[in-house]
C-alpha cells in the first residue's frame, strides 16, 4: 500500500503505484495536481491504473476538489474531480466542484463533472456534491456507484447521474437543464431518488427504489423517504421512512456511507432486511446478531453488530495469588479507536464500583489486559469496564 498525505498530491501516489495496489488517503482538501486522460479536461485524480483509492467512510472523509473554468462553471481551465478507469475503485471520498470543458468530445471531456468511469470503473462510499458538466451527468457518468450520496449536482441531463448503475445510492436535490434532473439513463437498485429538477427519473429502470411518481419495477415505492434533515443534506433516514427495511438482499451494499455493516434489522421485527439508500438506519430496539447488545451500543463500543462473536464483554479475571501481592489480570475484548475506563467494587450492593483502576486505556485489538492490585482490605473484587 501507499500512502498519501494531506500536503501532498494524490496524484503523485497514483503515478507511483502499479495494478492491484492499494493507496490510502488521510483526511484533508486536495485541489492540487490531475492529469488530463482525454483531450484538454484534467482530472483531480486520475486512476488510469486497475488500482483502488481509499479515504475514509463518514464525516472524515477526505475532499478531492474540482475546479471551475477561469470565468466560472464549465470551460476552459476547469477540472473535473475524479477519472475511474476500468477495474479501478474510488471509495471513501467527497468530491465537490468538478467541472467540465464546455467544448472538445462531448463523451471525454464535457461529461461528468464529478466522476467519470471507464467500463469497469468503480465509485463506492462517496458523497458527490456540487458538481456540473456541460453535457450530461453533472455528478456522475458511467460506472458502478456503491452506496453514494449525489446531490447539489448540474447538467443539461443526468444532473446527478447518468448512464450509470446506482447500488444503495440517494441522489436527491440535483438539477437538469432538459431531462432527468437525478438520473437519465441509468439502471437503480435499493436506492432513493427525490426533489431534482425539473423530474426525479428519465429514461431509467428501478427496482427496490423509492422515487416519486412511482417507478415501475419490483420493489418500487413512491412513499416518501423521511430524512433525518433534509434542508441540512443530512439524508440518513428517520425512524418510520418508507426505505427502512425495504430493499433487496441481492446487489446490496455490504456497508453503508457512514461504514455501518448491512443489513440491519431497521424496524426491530427480527429480521434482518437491507435499507434503501446510502444509509441504514440503526434501531435503538434491534439486536441484529442476537448476542444481547444493542445494534447502536455495538456500533458505539466499535464492535460488529452483525457479529455474535464481536461486542464488549469481560473475560473472567485471573487472581495471581499471593505471591504476587493478590495482583488481578483483567480482560476485555477491545475495538480500534476506542478509550475504556476499568472500575472496580469490592461488593455489588453498596460500593458502586467507586474506584477506578484506569482512565482513558487506549485500545489494543483484539483483547485489552490491565493489572491490578486490589489492597489487602479488599477480599471480593468486582470489575467492569465502560467506553469513554
Amino acid at each position: 500500500d501507499t500512502e498519501a498525505q494531506a500536503a501532498r498530491v494524490i496524484q503523485d501516489a497514483l503515478d507511483a503505484a502499479v495494478a492491484g495496489d492499494t493507496a490510502r488517503v488521510t483526511s484533508g482538501s486536495y485541489a492540487a495536481g490531475g492529469l488530463a486522460v482525454h483531450g484538454g479536461l484534467t482530472s483531480r485524480v486520475a486512476l488510469v491504473k486497475a488500482v483502488t483509492l481509499r479515504g475514509t467512510d463518514g464525516p472524515l472523509a477526505p475532499r478531492i476538489v474540482g475546479a471551475a473554468a477561469s470565468g466560472g462553471g464549465n470551460g476552459e481551465g476547469a477540472v473535473r474531480c475524479a477519472y475511474v478507469g476500468a477495474g479501478a475503485v474510488l471509495s471513501g471520498f467527497v468530491l465537490t466542484n468538478g467541472h467540465t470543458r464546455a467544448d472538445g468530445d462531448s463523451v471525454t471531456e464535457r461529461r461528468g463533472g464529478g466522476s467519470w468511469c471507464a467500463d469497469g470503473g468503480v465509485v463506492s462510499n462517496c458523497v458527490i456534491v456540487g458538481n456540473s458538466s456541460a453535457v450530461r451527468g453533472g455528478g456522475a457518468v458511467y460506472g458502478t456507484l456503491w452506496s453514494c450520496v449525489l446531490s447539489g449536482n448540474s447538467s443539461d441531463g443526468g444532473g446527478g447521474a447518468y448512464q450509470a448503475q446506482l447500488l444503495n445510492c440517494t441522489v436527491e436535490d440535483n438539477t437538469a437543464w432538459i431531462e432527468g434532473g437525478g438520473a437519465s439513463g441509468c439502471s437503480l437498485h435499493n436506492s432513493i431518488v427525490g426533489n431534482n429538477t425539473p423530474e426525479n427519473l428519465y429514461g431509467c429502470t428501478a427496482t427496490y427504489t423509492c422515487s416519486q411518481p412511482l417507478p415501475a419495477g419490483e420493489g418500487n415505492t413512491a412513499a416518501l423517504p423521511l430524512f433525518v434533515n433534509h434542508p441540512a443534506g443530512n439524508y440518513r433516514l428517520a425512524s418510520g421512512s418508507a426505505g427502512i427495511d425495504a430493499g433487496a438482499s441481492f446487489q446490496a451494499a455490504d456497508h453503508d456511507l457512514d461504514g455501518v455493516p448491512r443489513p440491519l434489522d431497521g424496524d426491530a421485527n427480527g429480521m434482518n432486511v437491507v435499507d434503501m439508500g446510502a444509509y441504514e438506519f440503526v434501531s435503538a430496539f434491534a439486536d441484529s446478531d442476537g448476542d444481547g447488545q444493542l445494534d447502536g451500543n455495538e456500533l458505539a463500543c466499535g464492535t460488529n453488530p452483525l457479529d455474535p462473536d464481536s461486542l464488549l464483554a469481560m473475560l473472567t479475571p485471573i487472581p495471581l495469588g499471593p505471591q504476587s501481592g493478590h495482583q488481578v489480570i483483567v480482560r476485555w475484548w477491545s475495538a480500534e479507536g476506542c478509550l475504556y475506563r476499568l472500575q472496580r467494587s469490592s461488593n455489588l450492593l453498596d460500593d458502586a464500583f467507586s474506584h477506578t483502576v484506569g482512565l482513558h486505556i487506549v485500545a489494543s485489538p483484539p483483547l485489552n489486559t490491565v493489572t491490578d492490585s486490589p489492597p489487602p482490605s479488599c477480599t471480593r473484587a468486582f470489575y467492569r469496564v465502560l467506553l469513554e
